[in-house]
């Protein structure tokens, strides 16, 4: 795979809402939580395929509050841009509507599932439009979130932009993947792969290759020897389409390793 260290074609922003993320080790019981933007969106996106693959409508609404959870925590830390929110929001509308499908034949299943998501308010104008306070049944919990990366990507129809990335050496990376603007008549097709780049003498960590579920991507790479990663995103949809990649990491050691190159 062709790689290019620079980053055409999309900005690159590297900041902090909250400090910095640690990603979990896999296997490791007292292993701190990773509160990277990234991972508690990939946490949300895993919970809901699996309790969709699981007909578990009651678990997809919890994965959906826990994905607007998030989305609020980052509104407020570092203020959306309004093409970004609106996409995201538009992502979740989705989500939720596949959830009231999955308990439309369960009346009982589906009140409990309207009282969750009782954040829409009365003139429809959005799904998360009383996520900050008005029309939320109980407090939202207080999630602190941080931003290892954020790339913005931009894609012609079927383009690839692939790209390495520094990661920090003795932590997992997690790659999250949403589209950032709305998309009207069609969801997004795209596909991404993560492979990661081996350190001289050592193996390689397993990498991942997933295709988007309703435009988002979600992937985590085990913590190995690399200390780079090269990425891959393609778009196989027939329009230009958009998307901001969050990485998890140490956003310090990120943007010095990009300083350097």
């Amino acid at each position: 795979m062709q790689v290019f260290t620079g980053f055409s074609g999309m900005a690159m922003l590297c900041f902090f809402l909250a400090g910095c993320a640690v990603t979990p080790v896999p296997g490791t019981a007292d292993a701190p939580i990773d509160s990277s933007v990234a991972s508690s969106l990939f946490r949300a996106e895993e919970a809901y395929r699996t309790s969709r693959s699981e007909s578990d409508a009651a678990g997809m609404a919890e994965a959906v509050r826990d994905r607007m959870t998030v989305l609020g925590a980052m509104d407020i830390s570092s203020g959306l841009h309004p093409r970004m929110r609106d996409a995201f929001l538009a992502s979740t509308r989705i989500m939720m509507d596949e959830t009231r499908q999955m308990a439309a034949d369960d009346a009982e299943a589906l009140s409990r599932i309207e009282r969750m998501f009782a954040m829409e308010n009365p003139a429809g104008e959005g799904v998360i439009s009383g996520l900050f306070g008005d029309g939320v049944v109980g407090p939202l919990r207080k999630v602190d979130v941080t931003v290892g990366m954020e790339l913005d990507v931009f894609l012609s129809a079927g383009m690839t932009e692939e790209f390495r990335l520094p990661v920090v050496r003795d932590a997992g990376t997690t790659i999250f993947v949403e589209p950032s603007r709305e998309f009207a008549g069609f969801v997004p097709d795209l596909a991404l792969s993560v492979l990661p780049v081996a350190a001289p003498g050592g193996g390689g960590a397993e990498g991942c290759d997933t295709v988007s579920d309703g435009g988002r991507l979600a992937c985590f790479v085990p913590v190995g020897t690399h200390t780079e990663i090269d990425l891959a995103i393609t778009n196989r949809s027939e329009s230009r389409v958009s998307v901001v990649v969050f990485v998890s990491g140490d956003a310090r050691s990120v943007g010095a390793a990009l300083a350097s190159e």
